[in-house]
């Protein structure tokens, strides 16, 4: 797949040309959802395959009701607070990284706070639509059960700190918490800790989101990583989640770090359940 990659031929257009610059929104019109292939990069051990696309975002902002004419404010007088929803046009650049470091091919899909997560899992679907057209195989068939990394990456005490976490319990009862400060973590907090105590079965969890601590020059680095599935998914005979969220990244090692834990992870899986 690296070679079909490097030998593709990338038509000009100014989306990129101006790669890695991001056009502004004025200058989208002639562009759609659908996925560009704008660069192919050689990297360390491996090869990105660079596409861009036209996404929008949903923005929340507070109107300013001193703005707002007369015979408006007389009609909003009960409310405390306006509240205006813009949908922004942006370009999203996601990459399909193949790595001869790794036997996992990735699709990282651009996922800007804002946006729906059905927006991302259709352009991860698209995205491995445009890759078999351009390498003449669909080569992106087989994806990884990320379901069982939840409970395991939470059991594993010193892998990071986890500060959301969705389960359900043998008393039929579903639990979500969040840890307010990221420097304490939900597997130690007490009030998490008293109640797993009280059950008689471990507890069955379904949403994970947890924090790395990682040094860099002038503090820490903070990536997180989240494995949302639900409560449904989770009662299934067979629960399947096949996407993660990576944020928070203050560059490509905290990434590279976050997706060698996932790999870690789903290698023990592996040799688990081949004993």
């Amino acid at each position: 797949m690296m070679r079909a990659l490097v030998r593709i031929k990338i038509a000009d257009s100014p989306i990129r040309d101006a790669y890695p610059i991001l056009l502004p929104e004025g200058e989208l019109e002639d562009y759609t959802t659908e996925p560009n292939l704008i660069a192919v990069e050689e990297v360390d051990g491996g090869v990105a395959a660079v596409f861009a696309a036209v996404r929008s975002v949903m923005l929340r902002e507070p109107v300013p009701t001193e703005e707002l004419p007369e015979e408006a404010l007389k009609s909003l007088g009960s409310y405390d607070e306006i509240i205006g929803i813009r949908h922004i046009r942006n370009e999203a650049v996601d990459v399909v990284m193949v790595s001869s470091k790794s036997p996992y091919v990735t699709v990282r899909v651009d996922y800007p706070s804002g946006m729906h997560r059905d927006v991302a899992e259709a352009a991860q679907e698209r995205i491995r639509e445009e890759i078999a057209t351009l390498v003449q195989k669909d080569r992106l068939t087989a994806p990884v059960n990320l379901f069982p990394l939840i409970n395991e990456m939470y059991k594993a005490r010193a892998e990071g700190t986890v500060v959301e976490l969705a389960f359900g319990t043998t008393t039929a009862s579903l639990k979500h918490e969040r840890m307010r400060r990221h420097a304490a973590c939900l597997r130690e907090e007490t009030y998490h800790k008293g109640g797993k105590a009280a059950l008689k079965a471990p507890i069955e969890p379904y949403k994970l989101s947890i924090v790395w601590k990682i040094p860099i020059t002038d503090g820490f680095s903070t990536p997180e990583l989240g494995l949302y599935s639900t409560a449904a998914t989770a009662a299934s005979a067979n629960p399947i989640l096949t996407d993660a969220v990576i944020r928070k990244c203050m560059g490509e090692s905290d990434y590279i770090h976050v997706e060698s834990r996932i790999e870690h992870f789903i290698s023990a899986l592996k040799k688990k359940a081949h004993r």
